[in-house]
């Protein structure tokens, strides 16, 4: 299933990655893979007396090879057992579908069935009858890798990709699953293209296909701009597509639950993709392979604070009980916004009313400067006429002395010539600079006459400042107040309903069981990344809670050991793996031994086995069906209570399935010879292409060892295991090759 919703957020940010391809244009490329299991619960129905029809399901399979044609190899894959950490989503689809005829019908797909027994001998009857007879078949490889064979089909696939294919190589891989997106971008290879459910019904439909080479690409536009800034690290887009996978797996999938309120549909992701490029060039990146930096989540986890309110409100299911955020509350924040906007609008109109006073007063000023000015003009001519009369009157009186003053009126003369001219330079100048009389420079003379005016003047404007001044930092503090009480308010709301999340799930808030939890919600985020990379991991490993705890609760996680989540060990086996998730309704499906266990009232492990049982969805953690409210799972218990179980009522088939669930298998169609070839053979780590000689392909290697006697538990067994040996002995192989 993996993350639901991603793929039409992908297809909606980044519209390009994605085509429409009819029947008329095919696609050409090496490999193509298919994930049987989605195929099958696609095309898979039943005629009027229950029978399960296959042709069709036949059909669609020469239908997918008209549309895609490959140059090299068509594989199929079918899921095998999961790992431990899968049951839980595996129990919950079965418990909330069952009342469903067609999902009854799809519950029998689960590896060790009959079903799946009988569709995987048709699927390689039919496949060898296209190799005889088809010429399209004759020119590629086939290879099936059966539910025999431990992991998910998608799995085995990008495991393939990722051992035995070339960088030069193109691939097309058919499946539903959106955890496939996630594991071809980290296998970090060019010509990759996914194609999608839902369009093979028939000839004329189109279908869609998924290009991952173009979502790198835009992945690489989407953080290109954290390369032109100085940053802790350099900028590498491999690793920031590891981190972009990472970040996901907060919003959940089938090995861990989503965060509280975490969901692709409500924009948190958006947030936190920005929020993780704000603090990329301080802290660097999140992880390094499989390896995550403690710190830097720590940080995440403690000041990532998501804003919940949705542009798209239709589609936001507020939860009334347990609020994170309850209705009123979105319009006050609304009322508040709208407020804090109209006192900023406000300020803005009395910040431009005061501007424009200051302006007025200015021109105030000036317009009283150049009145006096005017009068002081007035009165020099005045006095100059004054003087003329008086020097009229000096020359009538005293004619003797009239050169002398002849030529003194001449000097005088040329001074208030100059004097004017000075004056109306001044006038001149002081009309174009315009400013405020701040400085005496402006008006030296007058500013000594009109000193206290203007000093009055200058203390107003001061005083005005002042206030202005005051009542930026009052509002500022006031601001700053406001969001301090909206964070306590946010804390004080955030940590009720922490405790009311708490005590919901386990009657209490504790502390400790808190951190428990905690603590297995790493191990789950360091397991999970090893698993996608194809690295070593724990089979039995899962998370043990239907509940995922709050992101400020991840702290201290450099402290948590992450042994358990990478300890060494095998599969289940699919009688096991289908006893663990199966409902009591569909015990039909197990042996008759097995089936007693989950309807027997005296069966150890019947409390798994409800048959009345509530769903909770009122959370809304998971994400369509809620949570079935039944007693979690042992894993332990179950396998321990299944193993103390008597095989003697086993078919030879269910043994079969039983043991080779630890081994790996091939199924090899020879191009040369037109033949089939079962090949079972056990490998371990240090298994290497090479040492199987002339074989062309090999498999499905596994990074687990071979059985030994230690893990045995019946002589049955061991005399099976050793027959499988001799089976896989490659010399006898290449003899058999010979001859044909």
């Amino acid at each position: 299933m993996g993350l639901p919703k991603f793929y039409k957020w992908l297809y909606e940010r980044y519209p390009l990655i994605s085509t429409t391809l009819d029947s008329m244009s095919e696609m050409r490329v090496d490999n193509l893979y298919l994930d049987f299991n989605g195929f099958l619960h696609q095309f898979l129905t039943c005629d009027d007396r229950g029978n399960i029809q296959l042709e069709k399901l036949m059909n669609n399979i020469d239908e997918l090879l008209s549309f895609v044609s490959p140059r090299k190899m068509f594989f199929i894959s079918i899921d095998g057992t999961s790992p431990a950490a899968k049951f839980t989503n595996q129990k919950k689809s079965r418990f909330t579908t069952v009342m469903n005829y067609e999902n009854k019908i799809h519950n029998a797909l689960t590896p060790g069935t009959e079903l799946m027994f009988k569709m995987e001998n048709q699927l390689k009857s039919f496949l060898s009858e296209r190799i005889l007879n088809q010429t399209r078949w004759k020119k590629i490889k086939v290879v099936i890798s059966g539910f025999d064979i431990p992991g998910e089909g998608e799995h085995k696939i990008t495991r393939y990709i990722r051992s035995h294919t070339s960088n030069e190589e193109t691939h097309c891989i058919c499946s539903e699953d959106s955890d496939l997106i996630f594991l071809s971008l980290l296998l970090h290879k060019k010509g990759i293209t996914i194609i999608r459910k839902g369009f093979f019904r028939n000839s004329q439909t189109k279908f869609q296909t998924l290009f991952i080479d173009l979502v790198r690409e835009y992945l690489d536009l989407e953080f290109n701009s954290l390369s032109n800034q100085k940053c802790l690290e350099k900028y590498s887009l491999p690793r920031i597509i590891d981190d972009f996978v990472f970040l996901t797996l907060f919003f959940g999938n089938d090995f861990l639950p989503p965060l509280p309120n975490f969901k692709i549909y409500n924009g948190i992701f958006n947030q936190i993709l920005l929020f993780y490029k704000k603090i990329f060039p301080i802290k660097g990146y999140l992880t390094k392979g499989t390896e995550i930096n403690t710190s830097n989540l720590e940080y995440i986890c403690e000041k990532f604070k998501p804003k919940h309110l949705c542009p798209n409100k239709k589609k936001i299911k507020v939860n009334i009980k347990y609020p994170f955020y309850n209705i009123e509350e979105f319009k006050q924040d609304e009322n508040e916004n709208k407020n804090e906007n109209q006192n900023e609008n406000q300020n803005e109109n009395e910040n431009q009313n005061e501007n424009e006073n200051e302006n007025e007063n200015e021109n105030q000023i000036e317009n009283e400067n150049e009145n006096q000015n005017e009068n002081e003009n007035q009165n020099e001519n005045q006095n100059e006429n004054q003087n003329e009369n008086q020097n009229e009157n000096q020359i009538e009186n005293q004619i003797e002395n009239q050169n002398e003053i002849e030529n003194q009126n001449q000097i005088e003369n040329e001074n208030q010539k100059q004097n004017q001219n000075q004056k109306q330079i001044r006038k001149k100048r002081n009309r174009k600079k315009k400013t405020r009389p701040d400085t005496r420079d402006k008006f030296p003379q007058q500013f000594s006459q009109n000193k206290f005016l203007y000093l009055k003047l200058l203390e107003s404007s001061n005083i005005e400042k002042e206030k202005e001044m005051k009542i930026k930092q009052e509002k500022q503090k006031e601001k700053e107040i406001k969001k301090r009480e909206k964070e306590k308010e946010y804390q004080n709301k955030h940590m009720n309903w922490k405790k009311d999340y708490y005590k919901k799930i386990f009657g209490i808030y504790h502390i400790g069981i808190v951190r428990k939890m905690c603590m297995n919600y790493y191990e789950g985020l360091i397991w999970i990344l090893n698993y996608y990379h194809g690295n070593q991991f724990s089979w039995n490993w899962y998370y043990k809670c239907y509940y995922s705890p709050d992101i400020t609760d991840l702290k201290e996680l450099s402290k948590i050991s992450t042994a358990n989540a990478l300890q060494q060990d095998i599969p289940v086996s699919p009688i096991e793996n289908l006893l663990i998730v199966t409902h009591p309704s569909d015990s039909n499906l197990l042996p008759k031994n097995f089936a007693e266990l989950t309807t027997n009232s005296e069966s150890p492990i019947f409390e798994f086995y409800p048959t009345e049982y509530l769903i909770d969805k009122e959370l809304d953690i998971y994400f369509l069906t809620g949570i079935v409210l039944i007693p979690f799972l042992d894993v332990e218990k179950i396998i321990k209570t299944a193993r103390n179980v008597s095989k003697e009522e086993w078919t030879q088939t269910q043994i079969q399935c039983d043991t080779q669930s630890r081994l790996s298998t091939m199924l090899f169609f020879d191009r040369f010879t037109k033949s089939v070839q079962n090949i079972l053979f056990t490998c371990n780590s240090d298994t290497k292409k090479e040492d199987f000689g002339d074989i062309d392909e090999v498999i499905n290697r596994y990074y687990f060892t071979a059985m030994n006697e230690s893990n045995l538990n019946s002589n049955e067994e061991k005399s099976n295991l050793n027959s499988y040996q001799e089976k896989s002995n490659l010399n006898s192989y290449q003899m058999k090759k010979n001859q044909i």
